[in-house]
């Protein structure tokens, strides 16, 4: 039986909507760049790193994107596997922390004078560290980070 002409129409379209889709979709190293995110953030760039006043950055190594923590006594380097631009204007981050065995995901706002928060942090096991901008286990607001160079 062959399918009706409206049918392959049907058929074609979708096609044709899933190649566009494909091909105007950025990686995530184009999102972390266009959203504004590469560069080096903290909540005081006067403070030397630490546990508490940690430096992020977010950079493209060999045309991929990564984040870098600084802690001062520690240091690790983690591949953003996806950026994506939410319709809200946050982007949205899945990022692979080796050290940890763990993916995370995560969502970042953007805010008055170039700052930046997170606004989600969740696990794996889909447990949050950070939801709606608070942390979880105090309901403390996440501080905002300003980019340091």
């Amino acid at each position: 039986m062959r399918p009706s002409a409206p049918a392959r129409a049907c058929c074609l379209a979708c096609f044709c909507l899933i190649l566009s889709h494909t091909a105007s979709a950025q990686s995530a190293a184009d999102n972390i760049q266009t959203w504004g995110l590469l560069g080096t953030w903290a909540v005081d760039c006067s403070k030397p790193p630490t546990q508490q006043t940690s430096l992020i950055t977010y950079a493209i190594r060999q045309g991929e994107a990564v984040q870098l923590r600084d802690f001062g006594d520690a240091q690790d380097d983690n591949e953003v596997l996806s950026a994506a631009h939410a319709a809200d204007g946050t982007i949205e981050l899945r990022i692979r922390f080796p050290k940890i065995g763990q993916t995370r995901e995560f969502t970042m706002m953007k805010g008055p004078g170039g700052r930046i928060r997170a606004t989600v942090n969740r696990g794996p096991d889909g447990s949050y560290t950070i939801q709606n901008g608070l942390f979880v286990a105090s309901r403390a607001p996440t501080p905002w980070q300003t980019r340091c160079y």
